[in-house]
């Protein structure tokens, strides 16, 4: 606004109806906040709060859709709390064994030549008995 004052001045026009013109030609202060709202320092803390109090007073006229909304989100968070726990126990959190790697799964519709070919090439004393029979350790 300044800025214009002085290019009015420049122009020849007295000082005393500079000032005046230049706030006729932008306007407003609650004009221009309102075209640039984003310019403003902490506007967007401002909207937030007339967002959050409007949400307040529209969950206040309404209970009963209040009370359902709050509860599904209660249900929803704590679904989903648990099965991440569960997912995180079981899948995410390493096995407890030495060299987890290393560690092979037996299936049970596996056949017995299959599994004796799995105990001819393991070098280990940890398989059960009954595929042990065939396996060499060294």
């Amino acid at each position: 606004m300044d800025l214009l004052e002085d290019e009015k001045q420049s122009l020849g026009m007295d000082p005393r109806a500079a000032r005046p013109a230049a706030k006729i030609e932008v306007g407003g202060e609650e004009q221009v906040k309102e075209r640039v709202p984003d310019a403003r320092a902490g506007a967007w803390i401002e909207a937030f709060w007339l967002d959050m109090r409007y949400g307040a007073r529209m969950l206040s006229r309404t209970p009963g859709f209040t009370a359902v909304a709050i509860l599904a989100l209660a249900l929803g968070i704590g679904a989903n709390t648990a099965i991440f726990s569960v997912i995180d126990a079981v899948l995410l959190i390493p096995l407890p064994y030495r060299n987890p790697a290393r560690l092979v799964t037996i299936e049970a519709n596996q056949s017995l030549p299959d599994l004796s070919d799995v105990a001819a090439q393991c070098r280990s004393r940890a398989l059960p008995v009954s595929a042990r029979r065939s396996c060499t350790t060294s």
